[in-house]
């Protein structure tokens, strides 16, 4: 079978194949609100992943990293994939300090680990990609932070540093990613709570440095999917 079109989002050119009984066809499903076979930019309401969303998330890579994807669906399976690889944190951060009661916590180790799976392939990309991509691309490596990448994210990120001021969404995206790749916790819960007493939608003081802070970044990618200054940076 030829997927002739994704919904929501872009159609996938012609020649990208799949069988018809592939499991990520089957597993897309599972991630869209619609329960259609496509891409959403937004997750389903009660944040969690099902049983067999890491092998839907297999298909959302292959898009990731597809150069006949235009770049604007690209960002947007990077995003999905971001908010698969940490919607059990998200969800904690907006219902802690108690333990979430919603959420299939076995699917969403799955998840998080099928992203994981794919993030080194997806930052390979970062020399070929346009600046917005590069953004999306920029949370996953805090999220999944190796010695290697961390080292390599800081210098790539001070040029959006340097084009884009703080009080502006990208340029407080950069910093809020730069402060997370130090990895100091202490760093890292100041600013959050500085950034989310002004501009954002806070999370519990209860609940740990890390599930803020990814809830914090998650809002932020998202605005700045819609940032009007963005357009500069798409191809």
């Amino acid at each position: 079978m030829i997927v002739r079109s994704i919904n929501c989002c872009t159609d996938v050119p012609r020649g990208i194949q799949l069988p018809c009984r592939h499991p990520a066809l089957r597993a897309i499903r599972t991630i869209t609100p619609e329960h259609r076979v496509g891409l959403h930019t937004t997750w389903p309401q009660q944040h969690e992943n099902r049983a067999d969303t890491a092998d839907g998330l297999a298909l959302v890579a292959a898009l990731a990293v597809d150069d006949r994807i235009p770049a604007r669906q690209r960002f947007e399976a990077i995003s999905l994939l971001f908010k698969a690889g940490t919607v059990a944190e998200r969800h904690l951060a907006e219902t802690g300090p108690a333990t979430p009661r919603q959420g299939d916590p076995d699917s969403e180790a799955r998840a998080r680990s099928a992203v994981q799976d794919h993030v080194p392939d997806l930052l390979a990309r970062w020399p070929s990609e346009c600046p917005a991509v590069r953004l999306a691309l920029a949370g996953l490596a805090v999220v999944f932070p190796t010695d290697r990448t961390l080292a390599a994210l800081r210098p790539r990120l001070r040029t959006f540093v340097d084009r884009h001021p703080q009080g502006t969404d990208i340029g407080d995206y950069a910093r809020f990613v730069l402060v997370l790749a130090a990895q100091d916790d202490d760093r890292i819960l100041t600013v959050t709570e500085k950034l989310t007493e002004a501009y954002w939608t806070g999370t519990a003081r209860g609940v740990p440095t890390r599930p803020r802070a990814l809830h914090l970044l998650g809002q932020m990618l998202t605005r700045v999917r819609s940032d009007p200054t963005r357009p500069r940076a798409w191809p």
